[in-house]
């Protein structure tokens, strides 16, 4: 049974979320991904490691590449252009780097359904994972090859099935 709804906004600059509870859908709360004194939304922005697996991510990632330089990992940014561009590979900003989109992407969904989650069990400590139900906004004049990137992005990410 569905508890809690989660809106993911995928942006060009920025990302956020936002949640609603099913027993009180008048109330939406817009996720603060790094504290009460934070923004709503985030840049769209990750670091990988070797392994693929991300490292930093938003408003994270500019401050670690000035300490960390040439050993942060790869960095990723201007993520959802490439798509509009209808491409199916990224390269990373600060190395030879080059990845599937779609994992990109999803490494992308996979933190801001992690920060949802973190926050919603802050109000509701026992709520289990499969009672999340989540919508990830879209582009209306995105053609299918866009909308099937992010939804198989969305899929690997566990935010649908």
């Amino acid at each position: 049974m569905t508890e809690v709804v989660v809106g993911i906004d995928f942006g060009s600059s920025s990302s956020g979320f936002a949640f609603a509870f099913c027993d009180n859908k008048n109330e939406i709360i817009h996720g603060r991904i790094y504290g009460e004194s934070a923004d709503h939304k985030v840049p769209t922005e990750i670091i990988l490691d070797n392994s693929n697996k991300t490292v930093k991510f938003g408003i994270e990632c500019k401050e670690y590449m000035k300490k960390k330089g040439s050993k942060a990992g790869h960095y990723f940014k201007d993520i959802k252009m490439k798509l509009y561009e209808r491409k199916t590979e990224i390269q990373a900003n600060n190395s030879e780097k080059v990845l599937p989109l779609k994992l990109v992407i999803q490494r992308v969904l996979e933190q801001l359904k992690d920060f949802a989650i973190g926050e919603i069990k802050t109000i509701r400590p026992n709520i289990q994972n499969n009672n999340i139900k989540y919508v990830v906004t879209v582009p209306a004049i995105w053609e299918e090859f866009q909308k099937n990137i992010m939804m198989e992005a969305s899929i690997n990410a566990g935010l649908i099935k």
